[in-house]
């Protein structure tokens, strides 16, 4: 691992110097490695709690955890305290990065879109929302998987309080991201915030059985031909490709502050009601991944939903990313 950081160190700052542009995001990057502390690989998964400081093995997990080693993470499980860190822990233990838990708080993510910007998303199809905050849903978050989670709360699910009015089918989703670890398209854990969040998304209704879904200059400008029959991987290239070129050139946005991604499923979720969508037989879409563990290695599944014969918009499923069914529009 240190050989590994010292190279990965080495390769950011030539691109700090290279790059001038990005200067500022390599050089953050660089920094955030070169303040790490170091991890003991070889001790964290095989040695007794006894001989393993409890900063190593929750810095282990939290790189486990990145790098979607569900069995290392099920190793590492055993080593965790079970208790509250004593005094001299507390003081003395060395400074680690943490795993973010689903009770710690988050930021609202809103942003004032310019004249121009609103103008050419127009152009593009993009209408700007706003989605208020919802902390009514955000504690639900306390129920969402972990790798330190005991294997009794998958059987939970009926125990857990949703909030006043919800749907059953609300359950549902709750329990997808209860079993299952999910990933956005940038390789982060995805973990619904339910903050106050401004998008800029495509508004037009769900297509009706039958129906082709309408073209769009976004979807010229990213070289797709059709919405239905995509695969992900082909998304994906198609916005790896062309997404930073369309958020600084067409939008006028800083890539390194905003992403072009497929609609995220918590925002889908948020504004569907409103804008109608969930009503028809149809997946859509959504960013990020499903991690399924297949014969010890991880599996990563495209989170796709919508279907109103599977729950409408409470509806969250996993797909290949080499599925191409019409079944599945973007």
């Amino acid at each position: 691992m240190p050989a590994l950081r010292s190279r990965i160190v080495e390769e950011l700052t030539a691109l700090e110097q290279s790059d001038v542009p990005w200067r500022e995001f390599y050089a953050g990057r660089r920094a955030a490695f070169q303040t790490r502390a170091p991890i003991d690989w070889d001790a964290a998964p095989t040695s007794g709690v006894a001989s393993t400081s409890p900063d190593s093995v929750r810095e282990a997990a939290a790189q486990a955890l990145k790098a979607g080693d569900m069995k290392a993470l099920a190793q590492l499980a055993d080593l965790m305290p079970t208790g509250t860190p004593g005094a001299s822990e507390s003081r003395h233990g060395a400074p680690t990065a943490t795993i973010q838990t689903p009770q710690q708080a988050s930021q609202d993510l809103v942003a004032s879109w310019s004249s121009d910007t609103l103008t050419h998303a127009q152009q593009l199809g993009l209408g700007a929302r706003h989605l208020e905050p919802r902390g009514d849903l955000a504690s639900l978050r306390q129920y969402a998987w972990s790798p330190f989670s005991d294997e009794s709360r998958l059987t939970n699910i009926k125990q857990v309080t949703l909030p006043s009015g919800s749907p059953d089918g609300l359950r549902d989703r709750v329990e997808v991201l209860m079993i299952h670890p999910l990933a956005n398209s940038g390789g982060a854990r995805h973990l619904p915030m339910f903050v106050a969040e401004d998008v800029l998304v495509e508004d037009f209704p769900d297509p009706k059985d039958g129906e082709q879904p309408p073209s769009s200059p976004l979807l010229a400008t990213l070289e797709l031909s059709r919405r239905r029959g995509l695969t992900r991987e082909a998304i994906e290239r198609a916005l790896l490709t062309h997404g930073t070129r369309v958020l600084e050139k067409e939008l006028g946005l800083d890539p390194r502050v905003f992403r072009l991604v497929c609609i995220p499923s918590d925002v889908h979720f948020r504004l569907g009601e409103k804008e109608g969508w969930g009503r028809q037989p149809c997946w859509t879409h959504f960013d990020g991944y499903l991690v399924r563990t297949v014969d010890g290695r991880p599996r990563l599944q495209a989170l796709a939903g919508g279907d109103v014969r599977y729950g409408g918009l409470y509806d969250l499923a996993g797909v290949g990313r080499d599925y191409d069914s019409d079944m599945v529009a973007w």
